[in-house]
């Protein structure tokens, strides 16, 4: 869980420093994305109604539980075929016994019975909120969850109740990639591996501590959630710029102590300083 034993003063620095380290690593100007000012953009339903066609959102709705408890790599060869099964939600919230004895046969299909079986259902639910709300893009607008956390968590909460094999982490993840703006993080193991060494969360692999971490972080440096995101960088080794060492999957405090600026406030880097 999110563990706080920062004070907002300190929550902000970090972003500051995290960001800057960031920039430094992927060649941005210094103090790119330190400061936020609202473009005073409205979010336009109808333009988002045009740009996210049902169908294109109900096929990743139906993709993303297949990645549940799985590696990722695994499901990614998978991906195209998931898709060409279920690439129209009608069609899909039909399927029964027959199609899904057909998927288990097909050698190119990922074969999880529980989850094919949930897309199916999903398929369903998918059907059932157009139905209520219009499209399905309307049923998100409905929570305005551009609006506050509190509205984008009773989105999240609802969606969970609706649709099989999500959990907050997956629906999370969908919601994000889904790509309206809304203040979400993609809380993957670089991501989470950086929160807990820095000290933010308090195990290791904690999506949903390190999502709280990030909106705490985001609020008190007053930037963006997605703005956040960008820590991911700091555990991408080499990725960017050979011989840019950070903070890949082995700590590198050891290799470039310059390297990052948040180490006055990271776990890991006491850790090393004191035992070094």
């Amino acid at each position: 869980m999110y563990v706080q034993k920062f004070s907002d003063g300190e929550l902000a620095e970090i972003y500051r420093r995290g960001r800057r380290t960031v920039n430094r690593i992927t060649g941005y100007p210094l103090d790119s994305g330190l400061t936020y000012r609202p473009s005073g953009i409205q979010h336009d339903l109808e333009w988002y109604k045009k740009k996210k066609p049902d169908n294109e959102l109900f096929m990743d709705l139906a993709l993303y539980p297949f990645f549940g408890g799985m590696k990722a790599v695994i499901v990614e060869k998978y991906r195209y075929r998931i898709y060409s099964w279920f690439c129209d939600y009608h069609e899909a919230a039909e399927f029964g016994d027959k199609e899904v004895a057909e998927m288990k046969a097909d050698k190119r299909m990922f074969h999880n019975e529980k989850k094919i079986k949930a897309a199916i259902y999903n398929a369903g639910e998918f059907r059932r909120v157009v139905e209520e709300y219009g499209s399905f893009i309307e049923y998100i607008f409905s929570f305005d969850p551009h609006e506050s956390i509190e509205n984008l968590d009773a989105l999240i909460t609802d969606f969970v109740k609706r649709f099989k094999q999500y959990g907050t982490v997956n629906a999370d993840l969908y919601l994000k990639d889904v790509n309206i703006g809304l203040p979400l993080i993609k809380p993957d193991l670089v991501m989470t591996r950086t929160f807990f060494r820095i000290g933010l969360v308090d195990r290791d692999k904690d999506e949903e501590g390190t999502m709280d971490a990030a909106r705490e972080m985001a609020r008190a440096a007053g930037v963006p959630v997605s703005w956040v995101d960008s820590f991911i960088s700091l555990g991408l080794k080499d990725f960017f710029c050979p011989g840019s060492e950070v903070c890949g999957t082995k700590t590198d405090c050891e290799l470039d102590e310059d390297a990052c600026e948040i180490k006055e406030y990271c776990e890991q880097w006491v850790k090393y300083r004191d035992t070094g």
